[in-house]
C-alpha cells in the first residue's frame, strides 16, 4: 500500500532530480524520490 506524502525540498535538489529523469535513469520524479528514501532506510539498518 502506498502512502501521499508531501515534502519541500530546495530547489535546487529538485533540478537534479528532473536531470536524472530526463536522463532516463527514472521516469518520473516520484521514482527518483522513492528510490532515494528507499536506499536511506535499507543503508540505516
Amino acid at each position: 500500500m502506498l502512502a501521499k506524502l508531501s515534502i519541500k525540498i530546495p530547489k535546487e535538489y529538485l533540478e537534479q532530480i528532473d536531470k536524472l529523469v530526463e536522463s532516463g535513469l527514472y521516469v518520473s520524479r516520484t521514482e527518483a524520490i522513492r528510490n532515494a528514501v528507499y536506499d536511506i532506510i535499507w543503508d540505516e539498518i
